[in-house]
C-alpha cells in the first residue's frame, strides 16, 4: 500500500491527469486503493485544488456515504467536509436515504461546511427541514450530527431548535450556542417555547 500511496501522491503533483486518476481509483479500485485515493483527495480538498473535478468528487463521495463500508464512508465524509456549500444538493439526497449512518455522515458534512463560516448560508439552509426530521427521529449518530448542524445554520433553524428544547442535556447546550449565535433573532422563539 505504501508504494501505491506514493504513486497516487505523485499523480496529484503531476499534470492535469492526477485528480481524475484519483477519482477513477475511488470509483473502480479495490478497497485499499479506494482508501488511499480518498486520503489523497482529502489533501487536495483541504488545499482547495479540486478544480474541474469538484462535481465528480462530490457525487462519488456522496454515493460512498451509503456504501456499507464504514472506513470508506468515513474517508468519503472527510473529503466532503473540506468543500463548500456546493456539497449541499448531494447531501440533501443522502439525508433522505433510508440508511441511518449515511444520513449521519451527511449531517456531519453540512455541520462542517457551516461551521467554517465561509459558506453561503442560503445554500446550506435548504438542509434544515431534513435535519429537523433527523433531530426528531434519527438514530443516535445521525441525530447527534443533525443537532450540531442545525445549531450552525442560519436563522431559519431557530424555530426547529426551539421545538427541540426538551432534548437531552447535551443537545440542549448545543442548541443554546446556536441561539446565542443568532442573538436577538432567537428571542421570539425562545419566549414562545
Amino acid at each position: 500500500m505504501a508504494l501505491h500511496s506514493i504513486v497516487l501522491a505523485l499523480a496529484i503533483t503531476g499534470a492535469d491527469g492526477g485528480i481524475p486518476e484519483l477519482v477513477r481509483q475511488v470509483d473502480v479500485g479495490d478497497r485499499v486503493e479506494k482508501l488511499a485515493a480518498l486520503a489523497q483527495l482529502k489533501r487536495v480538498a483541504i488545499d482547495e485544488k479540486l478544480s474541474d473535478s469538484r462535481d465528480a468528487v462530490i457525487n462519488l463521495c456522496a454515493r460512498l456515504l451509503d456504501s456499507g463500508d464504514v472506513a470508506i464512508a468515513e474517508a468519503a465524509c472527510e473529503v466532503l467536509q473540506w468543500l463548500d456549500a456546493d456539497v449541499v444538493p448531494a447531501m440533501l439526497i443522502v439525508l433522505q436515504s433510508e440508511n441511518d449512518s449515511a444520513q449521519g455522515y451527511a449531517a456531519r458534512v453540512v455541520n462542517a461546511v457551516a461551521s467554517r463560516g465561509r459558506a453561503d448560508v442560503a445554500k446550506l439552509d435548504v438542509a434544515i427541514p431534513h435535519l429537523a426530521k433527523l433531530m426528531d427521529g434519527g438514530e443516535k449518530y445521525g441525530r447527534h450530527h443533525a443537532f450540531y448542524a442545525m445549531s450552525s445554520l442560519g436563522p431559519q433553524s431557530i424555530p426547529h431548535m426551539a421545538e427541540a428544547l426538551d432534548a437531552e442535556d447535551h443537545f440542549f447546550s448545543v442548541m443554546m450556542r446556536g441561539f446565542l449565535r443568532h442573538g436577538e433573532l432567537s428571542i421570539g422563539s425562545l419566549v414562545k417555547a
